[in-house]
């Protein structure tokens, strides 16, 4: 009987917020309103997106007459990421204010919390790649790179960053089976001679990630993938979202992430031009900053990253033929890293041919 009751109960809020809201969540989002000057009874809920954490993101708006403010964005999730997240927002209003959203109010019970954000009503720009004009993007792609170039700079510490890009790659490996069973001890024939599976490759490297170090350390996105890129076009700026594992480290693991997440695009012909040029440009501003920074391991560390970005992301892609070519790309890398000479690695140059599709 009461189980029934509060099945009864839940399926009446959700019929009148438009989102089914269990018990447990309804204490959190009371909190949360209330504080925020909002009724329960007066808004509705739409679910925004879901993350590959395990995060919901949920839209809401205030549906009181006269109102016309704009809706907040409520993540909620495990208590752990969600803390780590207004953590690291905090540290960016900090360093770099303006680019993190704003966060309205936060509230932790147990193992789940939620935090309401203000909500960024502008294009990702992962919308903007897939659906811009070619003017738009461009406006974009140089906005991003004005702004990391800012956050590298203003950011900047002299202590050196190890991102350890094997050790990353080694830890997500089961993961990535779970997904793609076939991927597992695969060698590769090319030519008629075998080549070492992905995991050989991998345990290979791993002395590189003591050997390869940035020579200093900058403030990272941590997850700098084109979908938590907003462009905000009205107050000419970059806003950046989903930041819970943004840290100090190399800025390779952010550069890295984004042309992976280029590269992970389902795209048709006509987009797959604009696509590469994009990647093209911000490799080579990547390498510019590099180059003016003095760092001459970047190509190298890069090749690592890029190399774990392709075969960790396939895991989120079920396609078979870009998650097969995705994996391909990673073992490549590694090829070419460890074909080159340990001892001369500040000579490494990562070719085109190499990790573009």
């Amino acid at each position: 009987m009461g189980d029934a009751l509060r099945s009864i109960g839940e399926a009446a809020l959700g019929a009148a917020l438009g989102e089914r809201v269990e018990m447990g969540r309804l204490r959190v989002l009371e909190a949360l309103l209330e504080r925020a000057d909002l009724r329960l009874d007066a808004v509705s809920l739409e679910i925004a997106a879901e993350t590959r954490s395990g995060a919901r993101i949920t839209r809401i708006r205030d549906r009181r007459e006269g109102s016309d403010g704009p809706p907040v964005i409520l993540k909620e999730g495990r208590t752990k990421k969600l803390r780590a997240e207004r953590d690291a927002v905090l540290r960016w209003h900090e360093a770099m204010p303006g680019v993190a959203p704003r966060i309205i109010d936060s509230h932790e019970h147990g193992e789940r919390s939620a935090i309401l954000f203000e909500h960024i009503a502008r294009p990702t720009f992962e919308r903007l790649l897939l659906q811009g004009d070619p003017v738009e993007l461009e406006r974009a792609l140089r906005r991003v790179q004005g702004t990391l170039t800012d956050v590298w700079t203003r950011t900047r510490d002299a202590r050196p960053a190890s991102p350890r890009f094997m050790d990353q790659l080694r830890s997500r490996l089961g993961e990535v089976f779970k997904v793609h069973p076939d991927f597992r001890g695969r060698d590769a024939r090319s030519r008629g001679a075998s080549r070492p599976s992905l995991e050989r490759l991998v345990d290979a490297a791993i002395p590189l990630d003591d050997d390869l170090k940035a020579p200093f350390s900058v403030l990272i996105h941590g997850d700098f993938n084109v979908d938590n890129i907003i462009l905000d076009a009205e107050q000419d700026r970059v806003r950046l979202v989903d930041l819970h594992r943004s840290r100090w480290m190399d800025y390779a693991q952010d550069v890295s992430v984004f042309l992976v997440s280029n590269a992970r695009l389902l795209v048709i012909d006509a987009v797959r031009g604009r696509r590469r040029a994009v990647m093209l440009d911000f490799l080579r501003f990547a390498r510019s900053f590099a180059e003016l920074a003095g760092d001459r391991t970047f190509p190298a560390r890069l090749a690592l990253g890029l190399a774990r970005s392709f075969a960790t992301s396939t895991r989120f892609v079920l396609d078979e033929e870009l998650s097969r070519s995705m994996w391909q790309r990673a073992r490549r890398l590694l090829e070419r890293v460890l074909d080159h000479d340990a001892n001369h690695l500040t000579d490494f140059d990562l070719t085109e041919e190499v990790w573009l599709d």
